[in-house]
């Protein structure tokens, strides 16, 4: 993530079928980051989403990376301000 200026890391779960496994907390996978200052563990809520706008208000570029349903949470969430922006131009 060299590059980036905040990294927003959400709990992950098992989506394997050994469920031997362990499940890797964003807490341990942040640990092994070069940049660890840029990293924030977040859940998929309300103040997560309103980080998120704030950060799209300055401009940002925000890319999500997910294998679970972060592309539909992300699309109910910006769905409004996207649809106010597409009938103002």
């Amino acid at each position: 993530f060299e590059g980036a200026s905040k990294l927003y890391w959400l709990p992950t779960y098992l989506s394997r079928e050994d469920p031997s496994l362990d499940v890797l907390e964003p807490e341990a996978l942040t640990r092994g980051l070069t940049n660890k200052e840029i990293a924030e563990t977040a859940e998929m809520d309300s103040e997560l989403a309103e980080k998120l706008r704030k950060h799209v208000e300055q401009g940002s570029t925000i890319i999500a990376m997910a294998a679970g349903s972060l592309d539909s949470w992300m699309r109910s969430q910006f769905k409004a301000s996207s649809e106010s922006e597409t009938q103002d131009n």
